[in-house]
This record gives C-alpha cells, structure tokens and sequence, in this order.
C-alpha cells in the first residue's frame, strides 16, 4: 500500500515537474532569445564571421548580436529566421556592437584590421 502510494506520489511530483516547464517555456515563454539583426558598418560596429581562405562557402554579411525575453520576441525569432530585426518597443531587448570584449572565436569585426580577429 505504502510503495502504492509513493509511486502516485512520484509520478505526480515528475508531471507537476514537466508542467510547470511547459508552462514557463510554452505560455508564458520566460526565456531569453538569441538572435542576429542586420547591421550597418558605416554607422555601426558589426560582427563579421571570419572566412577560411580556401575557398569554403562563408556568410561574410555583417551582424549585430540581439538577446531579448521570448515574450517580446516577434515569431519570426521564435521561427529562426527575421528579415529585419529591431527592439522598438521592446523593454527587454538588447543589441550587443562588435567590441574587442563581445567577440567570440570564428568572428571578427567588421571595418576594423584584423588585429581585433579572434584566432583560436
């Protein structure tokens, strides 16, 4: 009776468990997304993917770096892909420029010398 009941129990606490994440992920979508938005080097700092000299197809097109809460987000972030991303209106929304700081390997900054390259 007792192994009964603690089974019921687990089996209750693990659904409450899987609930509440859909609920947090799904309804309210409380998290942080990440995205890319178009950039404009000529008034803007933008990151840039660093390209292999062989030859190897490369997506030089420059970049900003945008993190905004799910809730604001437009679906097209939610479906991968935006063609003009901006956080008008967006209380949460946050658009990282190229600095020597927010670079990450296999980047570099756009309109800079390669000296601001991350070779790793």
């Amino acid at each position: 009776m007792i192994r009964t009941i603690s089974k019921i129990l687990l089996v209750a606490m693990v659904g409450l468990a899987i609930f509440a994440r859909f609920e947090q992920y799904e309804v309210e979508r409380n998290y942080t997304v990440y995205a890319y938005a178009a950039c404009d080097p000529s008034v803007q700092q933008c990151f840039v993917a660093l390209c292999d000299a062989e030859g190897s197809e490369c997506d030089d097109t420059p970049y900003a770096k945008v993190e905004m809460a799910a809730y604001e987000a437009p679906s097209c972030v939610l479906d991968g892909y935006c063609e003009e991303l901006i956080c008008e209106g967006a209380e949460t929304c946050t658009i990282t420029e190229c600095t020597s700081d927010t670079l990450e390997e296999g980047e570099r900054c756009g309109g800079e010398s390669t000296v601001s390259d991350i070779e790793q």
